[in-house]
């Protein structure tokens, strides 16, 4: 089945921060799930997220509003360790749980929190996934999102990126038949 990832800032990365009432962050949502459409229209029936704060859980609560009328659609949860929310504000978790309940299978990569574990769930992703589907802006300097766009650039995997400030997208390691 054809596979697509998730990839993005968490919500401090962004300018409007945890503000999702923003006009900025509604573009943002609305730029993902319209690539989720074209991407479910090309074929792709399974993503995986990451089940991050950001990109992550906003990618994900979009297939799972596809997941009402397109019934071949799956949801993967790629967890980086159990426990992962903790220290997260009640609202976050909830939306977390209710990520996790609506997915149609949950890989959790590391038993527990270590160093390493975030990088070992980027790596899953990328590894399981035909496409990856980012939200990124290669100006921020080092951060998960750019480790995993670079992962995935190894590893010769297509790219679609959305750049959050101007909403471009841009397309990598596509090929012409």
């Amino acid at each position: 089945m054809k596979t697509c990832a998730f990839t993005g800032h968490r919500p401090e990365g962004f300018v409007f921060g945890y503000d999702e009432d923003s006009p900025i962050c509604k573009a943002v949502k609305i730029a993902v799930r319209n690539q989720i459409e074209r991407l479910y229209d090309d074929g792709y029936k399974r993503f995986i997220t990451g089940c991050a704060l950001g990109v992550d859980i906003w990618a994900g609560e979009s297939v799972i509003d596809l997941k009402r009328t397109k019934k071949d659609i799956e949801l993967i949860g790629a967890v980086p360790f159990k426990g992962q929310e903790r220290g997260w504000a009640e609202e976050q978790r909830e939306r977390y749980e209710a990520l996790l309940k609506n997915c149609d299978d949950v890989v959790t990569v590391s038993k527990r929190f270590n160093k390493n574990a975030f990088y070992i769930r980027d790596r899953y992703m990328v590894d399981n996934a035909d496409i990856i589907l980012a939200v990124y802006d290669d100006t921020r300097g080092y951060s998960g999102t750019g480790y995993t766009v670079r992962y995935a650039m190894g590893k010769d995997k297509p790219l679609i990126i959305i750049d959050p400030g101007t909403f471009e997208v841009t397309k990598r390691n596509f090929r012409t038949e």
